[in-house]
């Protein structure tokens, strides 16, 4: 019989990638996602690989692979939306790298368009050169999450600031001498502000304020919680001027002196807010001078009486209906009463008088034309003595007579 010989001649078989089908989504500043983290490699003719390359198709910025395994074998490699693994090595080894490439993105507003990954496997054919490749492409969703506005005082620490404000200043601008800043990775516009008192607010007595808004902010104020509330959507920059122009002022003529704490926070138009800034506010109060009517109720303060031995012989009021009083002092720590006359002039005190001096142990210095009454006493009981303070005089007629009265409260304010 005769024999034929029939070359055969090996072709090298494609390897086969197989996957579970599964949702892939990446969410801003969350975990990497694995984009083959559930594959199988195999191929019927060989069990060794050239090399393998993951390639984002449609890379969009921030967009980066990596692998988080390391093989002595495999080199890895990433540039412009490829990562490339490099070196012969088996199909399990390839496998469980690829398995640990990961997608993310580092942008602070990543563009939410899918992106097509494809991996793609080429093996080793018989000969031991570069075989064929294999390759799938995937599905990785992309979700932005909105970064919240940051505020900051690079001219203080945003930990330290504080302020002062002293009754009877002006207006005090709250953060225009910190450089309030506002900056938001992935938005342009701010929908608001709130400035509140957070801490030692007094209802009446603490005002906010704010005067030249920028086109598109308003403002209000309630006196009920303290708190001076920005709206309405503006830029950035807007905002920061609509800050620098907020100011505080304290209306009482006896303001409490309890620091008050003031805390500054904004909201992007997603509702997020940011940061706060707080800043200590301390008050000080400014000594009032009592306030003195010698002729109590009517026009003036001044006050003219008439004397008339026949009529008044044991003298006569030199200011019946005074009127003496002190906003931000409940004590008055002297009176003095200076007559200038005739050396036939006499200053004395009434029976009522001279109990009231007794009944609070003061101290009385009387020169029969000077009494110096001191000692800390309310205004009312110090309203009482000057209404009797007496004139008497010996005197038949004479020229007008001036009499002084000088009022010092606690404090030493006259």
């Amino acid at each position: 019989p005769a024999t034929i010989d029939i070359p055969i001649t090996a072709i090298n078989d494609a390897l086969v990638i197989s996957s579970v089908a599964e949702s892939l989504t990446y969410t801003e500043g969350g975990a990497d996602v694995g984009v083959a983290s559930r594959f199988t490699i195999s191929d019927i003719d060989g069990n060794s690989v050239h090399s393998a390359s993951v390639t984002i198709d449609n890379v969009q910025t921030g967009d980066l692979l990596k692998v988080t395994a390391t093989d002595p074998i495999i080199t890895p490699t990433y540039a412009n939306g490829v990562l490339t693994l490099s070196g012969v090595s088996d199909l399990i080894t390839y496998q469980e790298m690829l398995a640990k490439v990961m997608f993310s993105n580092t942008a602070d507003k990543p563009s939410t368009v899918d992106r097509l990954v494809t991996i793609e496997v080429t093996d080793v054919d018989q000969f031991g050169a570069v075989g064929e490749s294999t390759s799938v492409t995937r599905t990785v969703s992309v979700q932005g999450v909105n970064d919240a506005p940051i505020l900051d005082a690079p001219i203080l620490n945003v930990s330290q600031l504080s302020a002062s404000f002293t009754e009877g200043d002006a207006a005090l601008h709250l953060f225009e001498a910190s450089g309030v800043e506002v900056s938001d990775a992935d938005d342009t516009l701010l929908s608001g502000a709130t400035v509140s008192m957070t801490s030692g607010y007094r209802p009446g007595e603490d005002i906010l304020t704010v005067t030249g808004l920028p086109a598109g902010i308003t403002a209000v104020f309630s006196n009920i919680s303290g708190a001076l509330i920005l709206a309405g959507e503006a830029t950035l920059a807007n905002y920061i001027t609509a800050l620098s122009a907020i100011t505080y002022t304290d209306v009482s003529d006896a303001p409490s002196t309890i620091g008050r704490t003031i805390s500054l926070v904004v909201t992007d138009p997603q509702g997020q807010n940011s940061n706060s800034i707080n800043l200590a506010l301390s008050v000080k109060g400014v000594a009032d001078a009592p306030e003195m009517n010698l002729n109590g109720m009517e026009s003036g303060t001044g006050h003219r009486v008439v004397f008339v031995n026949s009529l008044y012989p044991d003298g006569v009021a030199i200011a019946a209906k005074a009127k003496l009083s002190d906003i931000d002092s409940p004590n008055i720590g002297s009176v003095t009463v200076t007559l200038t006359g005739e050396s036939t002039d006499t200053l004395t005190l009434s029976e009522s008088a001279q109990a009231l001096v007794k009944a609070n142990a003061m101290t009385l210095e009387n020169t029969g034309t000077v009494l110096h009454f001191s000692s800390a006493a309310s205004a009312t009981v110090y309203e009482s003595l000057l209404q009797g303070v007496l004139y008497t005089s010996t005197a038949e007629q004479g020229s007008d007579r001036s009499v002084s009265v000088r009022v010092v409260d606690a404090s030493d304010s006259s």
